[in-house]
Formats: C-alpha cells, structure tokens, sequence
C-alpha cells in the first residue's frame, strides 16, 4: 500500500488574493498535479503545474519559511544542496 501525501500549509503573497493559506497536497507526483484547497470543508482545486500555484491569482504559493523571508542573515555556515536551493529563491 502507497503512503498518501502528506497536506502542507501554503501561503499566497498576493496582496490582492482572497485567500492568504492553503492546503496543499501534491495529488500525482508523475503528472505534477497539486491538490489546493482553502479549508478542508471546500472543495479542491487540482492544479498542473511543477509547483503549487495559487487558484485565484496564479502566484507560486510559498512555504512558511518562504513566506517569512527565509533564513536569518547568518546563514553562511549551512551547506548542502537544500539550503543552495533555498538561497536560489531569494
């Protein structure tokens, strides 16, 4: 049996979205297929794209440490290929 994906907070920078969090599954690693949605009540967007977009405004949806502007200044000492992913995004 196949571990289901696990729901991730997601949060849009849009100043104009409706909608700042979102919960985001990826819903078919092979397709690239997000499963978004507002509040677990609503309804889902799926959403094909290589990254999770926002379904109101079509802005990347950030992770929290995105969101809140990354890592502290002192960041230097952190090797590795995530952390130079994740000084990419800046």
């Amino acid at each position: 049996m196949t571990q289901p994906f696990i729901p991730e907070d997601r949060f849009c920078a849009n100043p104009r979205c409706l909608i700042g969090r979102w919960s985001v599954t990826l819903y078919s690693a092979v397709n690239q297929v997000w499963r978004v949605i507002s509040a677990y009540d609503d309804e889902p967007f799926l959403v094909a794209a290589p990254h999770p977009l926002c379904p109101c405004c079509g802005e990347h949806l950030l992770t929290h440490l995105e969101f809140e502007g990354g890592f502290a200044a002192d960041d230097s000492e952190e090797q590795g290929p995530l952390f130079d992913f994740v000084r990419h995004l800046r």
